[in-house]
Order: structure tokens, then sequence, then C-alpha cells
């Protein structure tokens, strides 16, 4: 692996949230290509090696809430103990309206689906009583 791969890698993914307008959610080869001012049989090559070598290892298909009828927001709850962050996660992948939880040392990040703002209350009282040891902060 070289810098040109870092380069092609870069421009595919990590866009979780692209700025409003930008269409190309999934950059083609041709447009990684012309970005880099490579050749696109280079980009389609390199990318081909990157998936046999298991550098890149699969595709993720990321939602757009909205379109379903929901807006989603991410918390960070901090934990002084370990043992309270893990029954905490326990608690909280069994709601429904989580859809993402990540695990580091002493936190642990999630994202919450909400129709209203209402909701979005109502949902974060009973988050509150399940992670009584936690600290939170919006992202």
């Amino acid at each position: 692996m070289d810098i040109l791969d870092i380069r092609i890698f870069c421009e595919m993914g990590f866009k979780y949230h692209p700025p409003a307008g930008l269409l190309d959610r999934r950059p083609s080869i041709g447009s990684i290509a012309k970005h880099l001012d490579i050749d696109t049989r280079t980009v389609k090559v390199r990318i081909k090696r990157l998936e046999q070598e298991g550098f890149i290892k699969y595709y993720q298909a990321v939602p757009n809430y909205r379109n379903l009828g929901f807006e989603c927001t991410t918390f960070v709850a901090y934990f002084d103990d370990m043992a309270a962050k893990k029954e905490a996660i326990r608690k909280v992948q069994l709601l429904d309206e989580i859809v993402r939880i990540d695990e580091n040392f002493y936190s642990m990040v999630f994202s919450v689906l909400y129709r209203t703002r209402q909701d979005l209350e109502r949902k974060l009282v009973l988050i509150k009583e399940l992670l009584p040891a936690a600290s939170s902060k919006k992202c």
C-alpha cells in the first residue's frame, strides 16, 4: 500500500454527512480519477487490489432517516466504571429507537431515532432512567 492507495481510499469513504447539495455520496471510479488527476484504470485496479488484500472488507449503506420520516441525533455517555458501561450498553441495546452504539474505553456513543422534539424528549427521559451512572453530552 502506498500514498496513492490511501488517497483513493479517502476519496471513497467517510462521507456520512456530505455537504448540502453533494450528489456524489459514493464517488464513481471516474470521479475519483478526475479528482486525483489519475487514470480511471489505475483507480479500478487499485480498488480491486485493496479489496483482494482485505483492506476494503465490505461496503456499507448509510440510511437517510429523513426519507423514512425520522430524525437522528447522537449522544455520548461517560462512565467512571467499565462494568457500569457494559451494563448500560446491554440495557440500551434493548431499545428499538437506538440505531447505533459505539463503545469506547469509558464511554459509549449512541444514535437515537425520533419523529418530533417531544418524541425525542420522551426517549431521553427513558434513556436517563436506564443510564443512571452516566453523564451525557449531545454531539
